[in-house]
């Protein structure tokens, strides 16, 4: 009985030697389930575009909210029904969600102090939901995306977000401190799921895409706990828009060098152009392509093009032909509002904001919504 009983440990301890290490390979070989996601459309590909560039403009059924370039950059609520307009918000609104009943998005003061709020549609009841000045989570909310009915944001704590983030040559690359949170729809419950700095972070299916930035900017994905992190895409990788098949980006025609600190050696030799990945095909590169920022609509790229001041060009992603739309300078940001309409503002050599508009996505019919 005795030799029975000894025997069946010595079989439980290795079987349960051989399960674990069986248990261990599974985990370090894990390939997520990328690929297509089934039931993705061209409203997604404009909702994830529109989510690159901050999202200042939201349309939810005959409302229109939008960050106005004004004093205090105020948030306004526009009835399209009624051609009425009010403002309901404050301090450079961006990452503008509704429900049809409150907007909820991220806004900025003077100081940089930056908090994620709630407010009416019809403006009252400002409520802060998540104040990025109070601990645990002491820093600058970067972006926020609502997924699954939670909030999910970053934390970076870098100098210039827009010269480090772009910019290769920007030293204070080592300085970027931060992490990745999510919370309730309240506000409550923050939880902590990555102690890093993180950009872009966006969730396509059920897994979270992010630009690892002390990764050499390489995009990740992982589960939405943080957990199976890995790299997906082996290179530079700025604003990546997903149309169902294909992973569009901005990155540079080389591979970038990078020195013990984490500083790029070889900046000065290389372009910015825009390539396009997918798992299957692997990666091709419009080096004819070069914006500075670019939205998506799953037919059209629309983009600033770097090298010639920042004006609006469009891209045809089957005809592969590029085309000038407008020739105003300096276009720093742009989003679609639908598939043939562009909402575009403009700024002057000090990025100052001259002017914000409407314009089709040929180019023509503009119409002027703010002027500086």
């Amino acid at each position: 009985m005795k030799k029975s009983i000894g025997l069946c440990m010595v079989l439980l301890i290795y079987f349960s030697i051989i399960f674990s290490n069986i248990v261990i390979a599974y985990a370090d070989n894990y390939v997520p389930n990328l690929l297509p996601v089934s039931d993705w459309s061209s409203q997604d590909t404009i909702a994830m575009s529109n989510y690159m560039n901050g999202i200042p403009y939201c349309i939810k059924d005959k409302w229109v909210f939008r960050r106005a370039w004004a004093d205090r950059q105020p948030l306004l609520s526009i009835n399209t029904l009624a051609e009425e307009s009010s403002v309901i918000g404050f301090d450079r609104p961006a990452y503008i969600y509704s429900d049809g009943m409150w907007v909820i998005y991220l806004k900025r003061d003077d100081s940089n102090r930056t908090s994620i709020v709630k407010v009416r549609i019809t403006g009252g009841g400002e409520t802060i939901l998540v104040d990025a000045s109070k601990q645990p989570i002491a820093g600058t909310i970067r972006y926020l995306q609502i997924y699954n009915n939670q909030l999910y944001f970053s934390i970076n704590n870098e100098g210039s977000v827009f010269s480090v983030y772009y910019s290769l040559n920007d030293k204070n690359v080592n300085t970027i401190t931060g992490g990745y949170y999510k919370a309730d729809l309240d506000g409550s419950n923050i939880t902590q799921i990555f102690d890093k700095p993180i950009f872009d972070p966006y969730f396509i299916g059920d897994k979270l895409y992010y630009q690892d930035y002390n990764d050499g900017k390489k995009l990740h994905v992982c589960d939405p706990d943080g957990m199976n992190d890995q790299i997906f895409i082996d290179d530079v990788c700025y604003q990546y828009i997903f149309d169902g098949e294909k992973y569009y980006y901005i990155s540079y025609d080389g591979k970038v060098e990078w020195d013990e600190k984490g500083f790029p050696l070889n900046a000065s030799d290389l372009h910015r152009v825009l390539k396009c990945y997918s798992p299957s095909s692997g990666t091709e590169v419009f080096a004819d392509v070069t914006p500075s920022v670019f939205a998506y609509n799953g037919a059209k790229i629309v983009y600033s093009n770097y090298y010639d001041s920042d004006r609006l060009y469009s891209f045809d992603v089957n005809t592969k032909r590029t085309e000038a739309l407008y020739f105003e300078d300096f276009l720093w940001s742009l989003c679609f509002i639908d598939q043939n309409r562009i909402y575009c503002v403009n700024s002057d050599a000090q990025n100052q904001v001259e002017t914000t508009s409407i314009v089709k996505i040929d180019g023509t019919g503009m119409t002027v919504l703010d002027e500086g």
